[in-house]
């Protein structure tokens, strides 16, 4: 038998209810989106517009899935979880403070961009 910090009964309970509203809300998700596809395809039909529509659509979610769930979080979370161990409250947060003051500068810049490069094509 385990005696580890997570062995309680209780504790695989939570697991068990917290992976449920996540699963939950991954379905959710997906039917949400597949009633976007269906009210973007009734809009747009099956022409340019359509795709140019999910092109923009797809450029966003891009950046998303880079730094909100992907890639940016493999990197990011294990370096702040090991701070907050062994390094002190304060260089936690110092730590903590660049890096999403980094993200603030990068991800505005990307936007920034984004937007002049979008006037430029329409004017």
């Amino acid at each position: 038998m385990s005696t580890g910090k997570f062995s309680h009964p209780n504790h695989h309970k939570g697991l068990a209810k917290s992976a449920g509203i996540i699963g939950l809300a991954t379905l959710l998700s997906r039917i949400l989106g597949f009633i976007r596809d269906i009210i973007i395809a009734r809009l747009f039909g099956i022409y340019i517009y359509a795709q140019a529509f999910v092109i923009a659509f797809r450029i966003p979610n891009l950046f998303r899935d880079l730094v909100g769930e992907g890639a940016g979080n493999a990197a990011i979370v294990p370096v702040l979880c090991e701070y907050e161990i062994k390094k002190s409250k304060e260089e936690f947060w110092e730590l903590a403070n660049v890096v999403l003051n980094l993200l603030l500068i990068i991800l505005g810049a990307i936007t920034i961009f984004g937007i002049i490069f979008l006037l430029c094509l329409c004017v």
